[in-house]
């Protein structure tokens, strides 16, 4: 396995953590925590790859494959979140739910998974956008060629 893979198993796998505990208390913050995520597997890979290009390439494949990992914790983020909101003793209002096992209550968690999935392309995208930029700003230039002698031997 190649080490831009490797890392962006370990970072996605934290990821996915923080991610569904992000999501389930606000959804909207999924993308942040996606794009610093993607960042750190970016950077990761980039401090060690000599070359800007190289160094891109790999960062955006480490950051795509945290994404992957960060699209999971956000489906599960917000099926937490759905079953949080349903179990809340509240009174009316837009913010009822369906009674569990209601015919209303499928579409309320199909709803739910469509909207994780949007918001999941979008950390994907921004996972693997921030490793891009992170592995192509910590590249190491080319190495130097060592240097000539003055007097041959």
């Amino acid at each position: 396995m190649s080490r831009p893979i490797k890392i962006g198993l370990f970072v996605g796998g934290i990821g996915l953590v923080v991610n569904a505990c992000v999501a389930t208390l606000l959804g909207l913050c999924g993308p942040v925590v996606a794009l610093i995520a993607g960042g750190i597997a970016g950077y990761l890979v980039g401090s060690k790859v000599v070359g800007q290009s190289q160094a891109t390439k790999d960062g955006a494949l480490s950051g795509l494959v945290a994404g992957v990992l960060l699209l999971v914790g956000q489906l599960l983020g917000g099926v937490a979140a759905l079953l949080l909101v349903q179990h809340m003793p509240v009174e009316g209002g837009w913010f009822q739910a369906p009674q569990a096992g209601s015919p209303d209550s499928t579409l309320y968690y199909l709803g739910g998974l469509g909207a994780g999935v949007c918001f999941g392309i979008i950390d994907l995208a921004l996972a693997a956008l921030g490793g891009a930029l992170a592995g192509r700003f910590s590249a190491q230039e080319a190495p130097l060629a060592p240097p000539e002698d003055d007097f041959p031997s």
